[in-house]
């Protein structure tokens, strides 16, 4: 592999993009197929210069961790400079991650606050060069179900999915409102690694990771280490739980998958249930036909993510799992969870909603 220094951006991201796209390809080509030798690829210096294009461009470049460096610093210093060490501190093993500094935010009308973990900024180029790694391998991985956190996914694309079912010939009546109860902080470290070495057998790849888990959090003035869990607010975080949760999508997919649209109908008619999930980060609205099946969908989600299942120590909160009917707008647009608002919807959206039903 080339891995001189690019003769610019442009050249940078046209070289990450090219063995992105082989990434991609041989995953999607053989799901088995394990990947051992992609820390090469991590430490390229055109990754290097990727990952801190998209990390300066982030509103949070101007918001230190605990080192106190922000973009300006590292543009004093000199990005050449400061790139150029984190690659020689990665290729000979010296790299430590700095413990992320926690910060709290207010939810929005519940009177309750969310824990921000903000790394350093040389970490979270690492941590973005490690996503420009692993992203293309379990983006063949995942399912369509999946929408937070994806390239070319948004919220919009979820509604307009559970639209899609909703609408005559499905017409769906019922949904389970779900989110998972501190998803972030809750996910089973030795699972979640478990997972990762399904596809990422590279050892230093996966201590790398192991070293972001393990930083701590910086909480108070004092040093909280962390046993569980992903920091919310971490680059590589979204991607990781995205993996944990990979499981719950599969297992529904699995079920959906075991019949033809024609099986489906036959089973509907005969009583049976029918179900459908759609998952947005931790959020997540399976429907159903009918109030009884919905309610059975429920208890077999929460078997799943319950103790024992996976992710280990993450649930359902019982209040937000809320079975309620599917209410119709005039314009036809669901209106399932507290956020779901009237939007236009791209047409890919729709194109995708069809594509994902077959």
């Amino acid at each position: 592999m080339n891995t001189s220094a690019p003769s610019g951006v442009e050249a940078a991201q046209e070289r990450v993009l090219g063995w992105q796209t082989k990434l991609h390809r041989w995953a999607a080509q053989d799901e088995h197929k394990p990947f051992g030798d992609v820390f090469n690829l991590l430490c390229d210096p055109a990754t290097l210069l990727v990952a801190w294009e998209r990390v300066k461009r982030n509103r949070g470049s101007k918001t230190a961790g605990v080192d106190g460096q922000t973009r300006w610093h590292v543009e004093q210093r000199g990005v050449e400079t400061i790139l150029g060490e984190l690659r020689q501190s990665l290729k000979s093993g010296t790299y430590a991650p700095l413990p992320v500094r926690e910060h709290e935010i207010p939810k929005r009308g519940s009177g309750k606050v969310r824990k921000l973990g903000i790394p350093a900024l040389c970490d979270r180029i690492v941590q973005m060069a490690t996503t420009l790694v692993l992203e293309p391998i379990w983006e063949a991985e995942f399912q369509p179900c999946s929408y937070g956190f994806r390239p070319n996914r948004r919220a919009q694309d979820a509604i307009e999915q559970v639209r899609f079912f909703i609408n005559p010939p499905r017409s769906y009546e019922w949904a389970i409102e779900g989110d998972v109860e501190d998803c972030f902080g809750s996910i089973h470290q030795g699972l979640l690694m478990a997972e990762l070495r399904r596809r990422v057998t590279d050892k230093r790849v996966l201590g790398l990771i192991r070293q972001f888990l393990a930083a701590g959090i910086m909480r108070h003035g004092s040093l909280t280490a962390t046993p569980s869990g992903t920091p919310q607010g971490a680059i590589l975080s979204p991607l990781l739980a995205n993996v944990a949760l990979s499981v719950l999508d599969r297992r529904f997919e699995d079920a959906w998958n075991a019949c033809t649209p024609h099986q489906r109908k036959w089973r509907m008619a005969k009583g049976h249930p029918s179900y459908r999930m759609i998952r947005y980060a931790d959020d997540c609205v399976p429907r159903t036909l009918k109030e009884d099946r919905c309610r059975r969908s429920v208890h077999r989600m929460r078997c799943c993510t319950g103790d024992g299942g996976w992710p280990s120590a993450v649930a359902l909160q019982g209040e937000a799992a809320n079975h309620r009917e599917l209410r119709r707008s005039r314009a036809g647009v669901v209106s399932v969870a507290e956020t779901a608002r009237r939007e236009r919807v791209r047409c890919g959206s729709r194109r995708r909603a069809r594509a994902n039903h077959r």
